[in-house]
């Protein structure tokens, strides 16, 4: 399982080519999540994903079977608090 989380920088070209390198090396899931949108995409391939949005599951599938994520979990525990 490779983990990217999008910063303001990264570019749709360094993205491809990270996955591209991924799974030319072996990996078998990859999970790009874009703070901006609350989504993310689960990639099972260089090229082939699926786009969950703020109220979807990431999902291990067969890499860490049984395991779930909700992305709503995920950013409700990034929430700055607000300063008094």
């Amino acid at each position: 399982l490779a983990v990217e989380v999008l910063s303001p920088t990264n570019t749709d070209a360094e993205i491809d080519r990270k996955l591209g390198e991924l799974f030319t090396a072996g990996c078998k899931l990859a999970w790009v999540i874009d703070p901006n949108t609350q989504a993310a995409k689960v990639y099972t391939s260089a090229k082939k994903f699926k786009e969950i949005d703020e109220k979807g599951t990431l999902d291990g599938g067969k890499v860490l079977p049984g395991f779930k994520l909700a992305l709503a979990d995920l950013f409700a525990s990034t929430k700055r608090r607000k300063k008094k």
